[in-house]
């Protein structure tokens, strides 16, 4: 019994988390919880922010300064509000590690692109994976890629790092939300012993029942 709480207990390898390209799909596998757009910024303006820039339950920072360029605005005039590693190379995005978010989007350009950026995602058990994400200009749209962790893990963060030091990077919209709700690997265990307390206890009535008279 013990070695099967051991087994149900131990710290394993995930898999790849399970990708969406589609946001509707994604919005359908559970509730999203918050979703930074960057909207309380005004159309047509182009305005330096706090770095890190602090949103609920997520933090942003950036190669060099964040900058919010509207939409409308110049020089890039991108289709939507998005914020700006500002000559940076890269976005870093951390997510409130008590918070549980084991569903992340987001939505993400560069300044002329289409470029490739390669996207580092971190789980809550050390783990990181990398996707490759092929971002196009912000002023013809954001590439949308949403991400679901393996039950019993969850997000942290990610880091947007651009493939080309020409360009820099937009970030347009991030969501974040929780799966429908699974067992994580302690209740896995309990629910193993249960079964087998449950199991024990068959065969005990069984062997009373065949040995009464």
């Amino acid at each position: 019994m013990m070695g099967l709480i051991a087994l149900a207990s131990a710290t394993r390898a995930n898999a790849f988390p399970t990708f969406y390209g589609d946001q509707d799909a994604f919005h359908a596998a559970g509730t999203i919880d918050q979703v930074t757009d960057f909207s309380e910024f005004a159309a047509g303006t182009y305005q330096f922010v706090d770095d890190p820039y602090i949103d609920g339950d997520l933090s942003i920072t950036s190669g060099d300064n964040n900058v919010v360029i509207a939409q409308g605005s110049a020089p890039f005039f991108p289709v939507h509000n998005a914020l700006l590693s500002n000559n940076g190379g890269y976005i870093e995005v951390e997510f409130d590690p008590d918070a549980h978010y084991d569903l992340f989007s987001l939505k993400a350009g560069t300044f002329q692109g289409p470029f490739g950026t390669t996207l580092y995602m971190r789980l809550n058990n050390g783990q990181e994976f990398s996707s490759s994400l092929y971002a196009y200009p912000i002023s013809e749209g954001f590439k949308f890629q949403g991400y679901q962790a393996d039950p019993g893990t969850w997000f942290t963060g990610f880091t947007l790092v651009r493939d080309s030091q020409s360009t820099g990077l937009a970030l347009a919209e991030v969501e974040l939300g929780h799966t429908s709700a699974a067992p994580e690997p302690a209740a896995w265990a309990l629910m193993i012993v249960g079964f087998g307390g449950a199991g024990s206890a068959l065969r005990r009535r069984r062997r009373l029942a065949s040995a009464a008279p």
